[in-house]
């Protein structure tokens, strides 16, 4: 049986994943035990004496959906010095090439595939596990993956790192349970069906099929084979892939489709949904406020006559 970790032997605790893995449900779920900081790109300055690393992997195929539905959301455009790439890719910031103000189904999918070959599978995430070998000092291909405990640990002098899969996140309460003697609770946080962009980010899913390209590069990056077994990337295949497929002349009219009324509308519903959950929360924020103060002036009132 494996030795459980105590949070108290650490210093800190370091989120250091890429984006779209729960990274900022970890982050405020570790806040409530211990200092924690989250970041998609490695920090040396936060390494303390003894610093324990959670890092959370994710197939491609959901995933680099999920990060351009996260990118076409942003409220500004990436500044023009943040297109630069760097000659390793280390540092490659997905957030600019996913920024697109497009929101028809049809040209988004003609956008995503491009970047997800040419800039993300070719450069960001094709050696994003070697450079996190290399900045922690660990080798996480030196072994197997334990499909049935469902985490990885491994430990130099000064560092504690795990590493845990998005498709077990129902299970890990049970996981850290496993893992270390508090009792962890999960706080979920950024959540994509909460956000207005979800109706759209549903039909792009329902629609988008991976290409053969795409696919052979995503079986050949070292941790989907190392994390995910042969049938389970089947299934993450099998998920896009298995529509129903169009003649040549259903494949025109596809190509030409609009989205349907019917999605523009529940888009549009979701996001009005959404403005009036902001409104009101803005709302009730501003009652809170003007209670307390009442409050306050009520004691201080009442201090002053008891004084008097």
């Amino acid at each position: 049986m494996d030795i459980k970790l105590n949070l108290q032997d650490f210093d800190n605790v370091m989120i250091y994943t890429f984006g779209k893995v729960a990274s900022k449900s970890l982050l405020e779920t570790f806040k409530q035990y211990i200092k924690t900081n989250d970041t998609h790109y490695f920090k040396k300055g936060w390494l303390k004496k003894k610093t324990l690393v959670i890092n959370v992997t994710r197939n491609l195929f959901d995933r680099n959906i999920s990060a351009l539905f996260q990118c076409i959301t942003a409220k500004k455009p990436p500044k023009k010095e943040d297109y630069i790439i760097p000659p390793n890719g280390k540092h490659i910031r997905e957030g600019c090439f996913l920024y697109t103000k497009q929101r028809n189904i049809n040209e988004l999918t003609t956008f995503f595939r491009n970047i997800n070959i040419n800039k993300l599978l070719k450069i960001r995430y094709k050696n994003w596990y070697s450079y996190f070998n290399e900045q922690l000092n660990v080798n996480i291909f030196s072994d197997d993956f334990d499909f049935k405990k469902k985490y990885a640990i491994y430990e130099t002098p000064n560092i504690t790192t795990i590493i845990l899969r998005f498709e077990d996140i129902t299970e890990w309460e049970n996981i850290f349970g496993n893992i270390f003697t508090h009792n962890i609770k999960i706080k979920k946080h950024n959540l994509t069906k909460r956000k207005p962009i979800y109706n759209l980010y549903n039909d792009f899913k329902k629609k988008y099929k991976y290409s053969d390209e795409e696919i052979n590069i995503i079986k050949s990056i070292d941790f989907m084979k190392k994390f995910y077994t042969q049938t389970e990337i089947d299934t993450f295949i099998q998920k896009y892939n298995a529509k129903e497929e169009l003649t040549s002349d259903s494949t025109v009219d596809q190509i030409n489709k609009q989205p349907s009324s019917e999605s523009l509308q529940l888009h549009q519903e979701s996001l009005q949904l959404h403005q009036r959950k902001r409104a009101n929360a803005a709302h009730r924020r501003k009652l809170k406020r003007l209670r307390e103060a009442e409050r306050a002036k009520a004691e201080r009132a009442k201090e002053e006559g008891a004084k008097a």
